[in-house]
């Protein structure tokens, strides 16, 4: 059930979101917004630099993606700013290197927040189908 403490943080965000000139919420505005009205989620992290990124994969552990998060850059696979599948510090290390050296090329001047770690969702698992898939699968 959302409380009006839900609906004001939302609101506080949506509108600190455009008073800043955006018109997309990043991947941490979404899950604020998400958790806000009861959408389950994957487990993520957002991660500053390299070894807090393998930091966040191990404790989320198994497979994670790793995701730019900029609030210049929407489309992140667009800017190569998505890894799927990542495993391992050796990998963490290299995605997290890759996804910022791809959007620093696709857009020189972005503001980066960091990059998301994120739980792999399993294959059957969709947005629409996973209603109250639990974030510790």
């Amino acid at each position: 059930m959302v409380g009006p403490q839900d609906r004001e943080r939302v609101r506080g965000l949506l509108d600190s979101v455009r008073a800043a000139g955006r018109e997309a919420l990043t991947a941490p505005e979404g899950r604020i917004v998400a958790e806000a009205y009861g959408i389950a989620v994957p487990g993520e992290e957002l991660a500053q630099d390299i070894d807090e990124a393998v930091a966040c994969a191990d404790r989320l552990g198994g497979p994670v993606v790793l995701k730019i998060v900029s609030p210049d850059v929407p489309h992140k696979t667009d800017a190569g700013g998505v890894v799927v599948g990542v495993r391992g510090a050796p990998e963490v290390r290299a995605a997290f290197r890759r996804i910022i050296g791809n959007v620093r090329a696709y857009a020189p001047d972005a503001r980066i927040d960091g990059v998301q770690v994120q739980q792999v969702v399993p294959p059957w698992c969709s947005s629409l189908s996973c209603w109250g898939w639990p974030s510790s699968v």
